[in-house]
């Protein structure tokens, strides 16, 4: 696969070319309906390359397999088998990921240090969570990870589990042991979910951490926007292995993306 081939872009290059008389959504018409102040602010190709399936660009169902294709090229990058891009940030992403492992009364492993997403699903869903302790550096006054024998502990005390979640990166940039903690999760039979809102670009240059699906991780999301050169909100699902069922996690993330994908 090529990795410099750019589905998207040329789909919308296409439609820049060709260009056509929209009668339905997105209400401003490729800019015709923007003040001219915004339009000589931001140019009037921003608004032209908003643009939805009717106008020849891919949605998350149908049209020219430009999406597809797109998929496939992020997913081998990251040596994923499975890969959506989100357009609700990681936020989203987690609920997605939440959703296909877990549902009402089910427990989760979570970390401490999670990120508001999984607490607000579990609340929303009826998940039970089981808080995994962070280690904490005081001289730095910052939090580090989950060390892998709270999380044996914990799997000792949840043996129902349905899969433990973690932040790695964090926000100071610490990174957990996450190949130790995957074969503590694997031995149990349940996935490692990580939470690597910061470490998208880890896949990509030797000078970083390892990328946490490499390292052993079943599914991972980043926030491409965070890390990556993403407009705001941009995120990404990926997944290898056969601990997460596939299908679930496709249809979960079929529920919370919206119809209307840009």
């Amino acid at each position: 696969m090529d990795q410099n081939d750019t589905p998207l872009l040329d789909a919308l290059a296409a439609i820049e070319r060709h260009p056509l008389s929209g009668f339905g959504a997105p209400g401003h018409s490729q800019g015709g309906t923007i003040p001219g102040d915004l339009k000589r602010l931001l140019g009037r190709r921003v608004f032209r390359a908003d643009v939805l399936t009717p106008k020849g660009l891919d949605d998350r169902t149908e049209g020219k397999l430009a999406l597809q294709r797109a998929h496939e090229i992020a997913a081998e990058a990251w040596g994923a088998d499975f890969c959506r891009y989100v357009t609700g940030g990681s936020t989203q992403s987690l609920h997605s990921v939440l959703a296909a492992v877990a549902g009402p009364g089910d427990t989760l492993l979570v970390a401490q240090n999670a990120h508001k997403a999984e607490w607000s699903y579990a609340l929303a869903a009826g998940i039970d969570l089981a808080v995994l302790p962070v280690a904490y550096d005081a001289d730095w006054d910052i939090e580090l990870g989950v060390q892998p024998g709270a999380l044996a502990a914990a799997l000792d005390r949840h043996p129902d589990a349905k899969a433990a979640v973690m932040v790695s990166p964090n926000y100071y940039g610490v990174t957990s042991d996450v190949p130790a903690l995957a074969a503590l999760c694997h031995a149990r039979g349940i996935p490692l979910i990580v939470d690597a809102a910061w470490g998208g670009a880890f896949a990509f240059s030797p000078a970083l951490p390892v990328d946490a699906l490499a390292a052993g991780a079943d599914a991972q999301v980043c926030s491409l926007h965070k890390t990556m050169g993403a407009l705001a909100q941009g995120s990404v699902i990926l997944a290898r292995g056969d601990l997460l069922d596939r299908q679930r996690l496709w249809m979960a993330y079929e529920l919370f993306e919206t119809t209307s994908p840009s």
